[in-house]
Formats: structure tokens, sequence, C-alpha cells
């Protein structure tokens, strides 16, 4: 059961870094490496227009997190945000930590006074995908007729 979300600050650092490789795990991925993560968490804990949340449960510290990156645009004309990481540990699904992480999340953009949120996911995560529509974000965009939003990359 959730007992709190709450931001997280440099004393977590530990704990996020246990998450993100839990996470990275989780993608079959084998970097970044904890060394790597935890200068790289550091960094991003200092810097103003970045937020992690942290999700803690009765039964665990630290059970889910989010990192949300908030920036100007230019096409807004004001603040926007967006949520780059969402996790909760699999022994601590299905309990609504998940929805709970992404709800604050939104909740404090609109306090920043953010005139729009988004996140990605691959479109074969079902799970998410429903969490997500289900809390009103949508992949289509109407000033594309519809069209969906993609994601698109291009590694340097």
């Amino acid at each position: 059961m959730i007992e709190r979300i709450r931001v997280a600050t440099e004393t977590d650092l530990e704990d996020l870094a246990s998450l993100v490789m839990i996470f990275r795990d989780h993608l079959s991925q084998k970097v970044p490496h904890k060394a790597d993560l935890l200068s790289s968490l550091g960094r991003l804990l200092a810097e103003d227009n970045v937020e992690f949340l942290v999700a803690d449960t009765d039964s665990t510290i630290a059970a889910g997190y989010t990192q949300t990156r908030y920036y100007y645009s230019l096409w807004s004309t004001g603040l926007e945000a967006q949520i780059e990481d969402v996790f909760v540990i699999p022994a601590e699904r299905q309990q609504g930590i998940g929805a709970r992480l992404v709800q604050t999340a939104v909740s404090r953009a609109r306090k920043c006074g953010c005139n729009l949120i988004v996140l990605n996911t691959n479109e074969h995560n079902t799970p998410a995908l429903n969490l997500y529509t289900k809390i009103g974000f949508l992949a289509e965009r109407s000033r594309w007729q519809g069209g969906r939003q993609l994601w698109l990359e291009m590694p340097l």
C-alpha cells in the first residue's frame, strides 16, 4: 500500500539508482552501470528543471519513481513537462502506485503552470498505455487530423 509520493532529494540517490537499475534490467539493458547512474542521478537531482517523484510503501521504501523534465516551449509559448520515466518494481505493481505517480507528476506540472505534459511508451506496452489513456493522455493529435504522435530517435 502506498504511504506517500514525494519529491526525491539528494538523500535518495542510492534508492533511485537501485530503482533505475531494476528498470534497466527489466528492459534487458546492460548499461548504464551503477557508477554512471549515480553520477547522472546526482547531476539530475541538482538541476532545477528535473524532478524525481518517489513512491514509498509500507513494505518497501522507494517502490517506484517518475522523472519529469520541465522546459519552455516556443510552440505553446509557455512551460511544458515531459515525463521521461515511470517505473514501479514488479512486486509492487497492480496496486495503483504507477497511477498515483503519474497523477502526482501531472498535478505538479499544473501547479508549475505547464501548458502541456507529454510522455512516451512502446505501443506494445499495453498495461502502460491503458494506464496513461485512463489518466487522460492521448496519442492522437487534432492538429494533424487525428494522426498519432510518434517518438522518433537517432543515436549520435
